[in-house]
């Protein structure tokens, strides 16, 4: 059973599937960037900005007052999606070496993606990380900044800070209101469908949320 506060009315004029794509992960990049402390004019580097979080947290930053987003991507195909979203530059997650310095890293993905998006962050820079996926940052990476690295679980929020998840909340409904939020459904699935949505994601073919429509 969901808590109380994760649960919202839906705003007139806004579908089931638009509310769920939006809030469902439209939170977890908002509370990302609140807890990084974003700064008009600042740069902003997302890894996996293709997916769920990850395309959103293009889309905030850019209505936040981000002055240079740049995504990462596994695949050459979803650049041109993830530029849609509001990027400016679409870096490939394999490249040895990602060619850019950022005062905001928003990290989905963990492990030696983490480790790597740590050295990107500028002196004084911020990193949120969303993953829990094991990894070992070097003390040397943080010590040279200095730089700050921030795990965010949605659950301790919830369970010490519920006043943030409504703040939140309405925050996105405001931003969706203005036109600064465009949630992408890359399809709406009848319930008996389901097995082709789980294909879908497997496949990681899906360049938007896949919805399972009762």
């Amino acid at each position: 059973m969901a808590p109380a506060v994760m649960l919202d009315v839906v705003p007139d004029g806004v579908s089931p599937v638009v509310a769920m794509a939006l809030v469902r992960s439209g939170r977890v990049a908002l509370a990302a960037l609140e807890l990084a402390r974003l700064r008009p004019g600042e740069s902003v580097l997302v890894t996996a900005a293709a997916g769920g979080v990850g395309r959103l947290a293009v889309q905030l930053a850019k209505a936040l007052g981000a002055g240079h987003v740049i995504g990462t991507v596994s695949d050459p195909a979803k650049a041109e999606f993830v530029h849609g979203q509001g990027a400016y530059q679409v870096v490939l997650s394999s490249q040895p070496d990602w060619p850019v310095e950022v005062d905001v890293v928003v990290e989905g993905v963990g492990g030696e993606v983490l480790e790597r998006a740590v050295k990107c962050v500028k002196p004084f820079g911020r990193l949120v990380t969303l993953s829990a996926a094991p990894a070992q940052l070097a003390s040397h990476d943080l010590l040279t900044g200095p730089r700050t690295v921030t795990g965010l679980s949605m659950g301790q929020i919830v369970r010490n800070r519920p006043d943030l998840i409504r703040t939140w909340t309405a925050r996105l409904w405001e931003l969706l209101a203005a036109g600064q939020l465009r949630p992408a459904i890359a399809a709406e699935l009848s319930l008996e469908e389901a097995p082709k949505a789980y294909q879908l994601l497997a496949d990681r073919a899906n360049l938007g949320k896949v919805a399972l429509v009762p």
